[in-house]
């Protein structure tokens, strides 16, 4: 491994970790599960990041990245989409099997950084509340998007670091 990337690892690992707990989100445990069906490799491309089976991808493993994932969707998601990703029904939309997730997806990445509001339709019904923004660094909006994608019926995909930086940039 050549010392620059060790470098920026050490980096990206000995960075802490800000977790948004605000409008109720917060600190409950529970299982979630990926529904990922078997091995897939991922592809990351500037226009959707997505996973593709069989294909060569990034060097970091899908795995390690939807356990991060897992983690910071039990710390910082969990609360309102629970822990199985159905959400509250008419309250807080599901992530389960969502329409909206794959259809919007740097909406769904944007409203993970500076909050979401406004009427949203997912799998047929109308919400209309506000999230809060989550204080999550790009890598951490990154796997939980990925963790979210790879869980709860969806269909996969992969989102990269560098999609959420640019998402930020272009501010709220």
């Amino acid at each position: 491994m050549k010392s620059g990337v060790m470098r920026r690892m050490v980096l990206v690992l000995a960075m802490p970790v800000v977790v948004g707990l605000a409008g109720g989100c917060g600190d409950r445990g529970g299982a979630s599960s990926p529904a990922s069906g078997g091995a897939a490799v991922a592809v990351v491309t500037p226009a959707m990041a997505v996973v593709k089976p069989g294909a060569a991808g990034p060097a970091e493993d899908l795995e390690a990245v939807l356990a991060r994932g897992k983690a910071v969707y039990n710390r910082t998601c969990v609360a309102c989409h629970q822990p199985d990703g159905k959400g509250i029904a008419k309250v807080f939309p599901p992530l389960e099997k969502s329409d909206y997730l794959i259809a919007h997806l740097d909406e769904v990445i944007h409203g993970v950084i500076y909050g979401q509001q406004g009427p949203m339709t997912v799998n047929g019904v109308e919400y209309n509340l506000v999230m809060p923004p989550q204080l999550l660094n790009d890598r951490d909006t990154a796997d939980v998007v990925t963790y979210v994608l790879n869980s709860f019926g969806n269909p996969g995909g992969r989102i990269d670091v560098e999609r959420t930086a640019k998402l930020r940039a272009k501010g709220s």
